[in-house]
Parts: structure tokens; sequence; C-alpha cells
């Protein structure tokens, strides 16, 4: 069973231009995220972009990258770049993937530890659909194939296509589970069982 994550990724914000490739520290966002993804458990972590010339730089940056992190994989979706559910649909299908972690490329601040508890935790619940919103800029969301294509499938809205996990999250009836609604402090007996069963937890 392969779990991958799938950063999605374009070089057109208007509110900060070329905002990925902004130097913070020794490195630039975009690796920043890279970087922190490819410290987690994944099998295996995607760029995915679109045809558009103007994505030209994201693919600058992955063959600048690429031979720092051996996760790191590149996709390019040859369709309209705002269909951001067929680009994350057709990417996990290339790559065989069983479950999606969804990233965005201008969160820099991520940690690999919330993906981590995010994947753990999806095994857990058993839930089709994970997320954790708690903290603005370490957004994560954890899908099985399963949810991803029915998503790709029913999903009919241009901001559905957009957002990637609108019509999971308001229309489906599949197992959902967020992430902070999970008690992981540790105070009784109970606590305990459940905090090492996360701990462990793997795909199944």
């Amino acid at each position: 069973m392969t779990t991958g994550i799938i950063i999605q990724c374009h070089d057109k914000s208007t509110r900060l231009p070329h905002k990925l490739f902004k130097e913070i520290g020794d490195m630039n966002v975009i690796e920043h995220v890279v970087a922190t993804c490819c410290m987690s458990i994944a099998d295996v972590v995607i760029i995915a972009t679109s045809t558009d010339v103007e994505n030209d730089t994201v693919i600058k940056e992955y063959e600048r990258i690429k031979e720092t992190y051996p996760k790191l994989k590149i996709y390019r979706y040859f369709g309209e770049d705002n269909n951001v559910i067929a680009r994350y649909y057709n990417c996990a299908k290339e790559y065989k993937l069983d479950n999606i972690i969804r990233i965005t490329s201008d969160c820099m601040m991520h940690s690999n530890h919330i993906i981590n508890l995010s994947v753990k935790t999806f095994f857990y619940t058993k839930c089709d659909y994970l997320s954790f919103f708690a903290i603005d800029g370490m957004d994560t969301e954890v899908m099985s194939f399963k949810a991803l294509e029915e998503a790709y499938n029913n999903a009919t809205e241009d901001y559905e296509k957009e957002h990637v996990t609108v019509w999971i999250r308001e229309k489906s009836s599949l197992k959902k589970q967020k992430l902070e609604e999970v008690k992981i402090s540790l105070d009784t007996q109970e606590d305990l069982d459940r905090i090492k069963e996360i701990y462990e937890c793997q795909a199944k």
C-alpha cells in the first residue's frame, strides 16, 4: 500500500508574485515544503503542477533540488490549470497511490510530525478522509484513493474542482474525521492505549 504526498503547486500568485521562490533562511519557500514532506513517513512526495507555461519555473526548481530529495517526483497535468481535483486524481492514478496527503506549496512552516500524526490517525480511525485545519499554514488532509475518486467523479462546481476536497467535506457520505477531535493527551489508561495504537498504526 502506497501513501503519497501531493503538493499542489503553481507560480501564479498575484498578491505576492513568485512567492514560492522567496528565500527564507537558507532555502526558498517550496524547498522548505519539500524538505518537510520528505522527512515524513510518506512513501513518495510529488510536486503536482500543470503544463501552463507560467509553471516552467516549478519544473526548473524540481530539476534543481531532485537529487537532494530521493522521495521527490514531479507530475505535470495536461489540462485546465484550475481543475486541481483532476490534477490530483490523475497524479494519484499515475503513481498508483492508495492514500493521498494533500499539502499546498505555500505552507512552508509545516511540520513532518503533524503530517505523520495525521497519517497514523487516518489509519487508526479507518476513515476515508481526515482533516487538520486547526493551525493556518499547517493544513493537512489525508484521503483514500476511493474518496478522491468519488470527489473527482461527482464534483461539478468550479470551486469544488479548484479546492479538491470541498465535495468530500460538504456532500459525501464517506467516513470523515477531524484530527483535532481525536484525544491524544494522556490522562487515563484508555488514553494510553489509544496513543500507543495511534503511534504504532500502519497501513493495513
